[in-house]
């Protein structure tokens, strides 16, 4: 019987220190830090404010510990089950790229809380990030259905039907917002666009029409837009014309440089798409594409020492720049 006694006294005490140790999670000694020294002296006075926990997770999360601040989330969660709090818990998760928790606790949140709607936006936006396309679509569709004219609803479903590669979807809902609104904007363009890496004639029907009605805002893209047109549909000294007309009216306008010295090095005229490129580095030098045509050019050309000094520029540059890196693997 003592023994026994001793045995379930262990336990309990084990039980105890465990509870103490998962509960605090490691982060006493930083909690003993300033600026969060003052809500720890709190806490000990009145361990059950929930809100005393919210403010140092709040400070913790400001500078940046993330862990330490979840933890404090979800103690004041656990003393007062808060729309606040959750909503903390869940970004708090996005923030440590734990969509999955998220997810969890934002789907608890609907639940909770239905008249909150940040919690349907945020799951919304927590499936996207986590690339479940076809769940944050399926709960667009009804907000889009109450609100078509709503052009944020329309935006994020077209981004939804492209990742899901259902081009023909997006181009639908485009062409509808277009007929409603009859106006010239960011959608109208990407309508253009679509129209455009399609290979569909009405490219330069809305092209034009951008062209006509807008003051300056979009000429630029729009001519860039009938480039890509001819490019696909194969006609490239009218794409180099509109290229050249994209850049008259922003010389900015880095894609057009890029996409036109790229027709040229197709074209095996490899002098003067290497000039478009090194006009290109004057709108901004820091551009890694422009170093990786560069070398495409040279190499082309014979100068590969060159060459692989601009493929090094691209990629210390950009570091995920695969095409520029097998390129200098095959000089060596």
């Amino acid at each position: 019987m003592y023994r026994l006694t001793i045995l379930f006294l262990c336990i309990g005490m084990y039980a105890c220190k465990s509870n103490t140790t998962n509960n605090s999670e490691g982060f006493e000694e930083l909690w003993q830090q300033m600026p969060y020294k003052i809500y720890t002296d709190s806490i000990k006075q009145f361990p059950n404010n929930a809100a005393l926990y919210f403010s140092r997770g709040e400070e913790l999360f400001t500078h940046q510990q993330l862990k330490a601040s979840l933890h404090d989330y979800k103690q004041a969660y656990a003393l007062n089950s808060s729309s606040i709090y959750l909503q903390a818990i869940s970004v708090n998760y996005i923030q440590l790229q734990q969509i999955d928790s998220a997810i969890i606790y934002l789907q608890k949140g609907i639940k909770e809380f239905p008249k909150d709607s940040i919690f349907y936006f945020q799951l919304l936006n927590a499936y996207t990030i986590n690339h479940e396309d076809s769940l944050a679509l399926k709960m667009l569709k009804p907000l889009l259905d109450k609100d078509f004219k709503n052009e944020l609803y329309i935006d994020k479903a077209v981004q939804l039907y492209l990742n899901l590669k259902d081009t023909l979807q997006a181009i639908g809902l485009l062409e509808k917002n277009y007929h409603i609104h009859k106006k010239i904007n960011d959608a109208t363009l990407q309508l253009a666009n679509l129209y455009a890496e399609t290979k569909n004639k009405k490219t330069l029907e809305l092209t034009d029409k951008i062209i006509d009605e807008d003051s300056a805002h979009y000429k630029a893209s729009a001519h860039y837009i009938k480039g890509i047109y001819f490019v696909n549909t194969n006609n490239q000294q009218q794409a180099i014309a509109m290229f050249n007309k994209s850049i008259v009216h922003d010389w900015t306008f880095i894609n057009a440089y890029t996409d036109k010295g790229v027709v040229l090095f197709k074209e095996k005229k490899y002098t003067e798409a290497e000039k478009v490129f090194e006009v290109s580095l004057k709108v901004s030098n820091t551009y890694p594409d422009a170093y990786y045509w560069i070398g495409r050019c040279q190499e082309a050309t014979g100068n590969k020492t060159d060459a692989a000094i601009n493929y090094r520029k691209a990629i210390s540059l950009d570091k995920d720049f695969e095409e520029a890196k097998q390129a200098l693997k095959m000089m060596n």
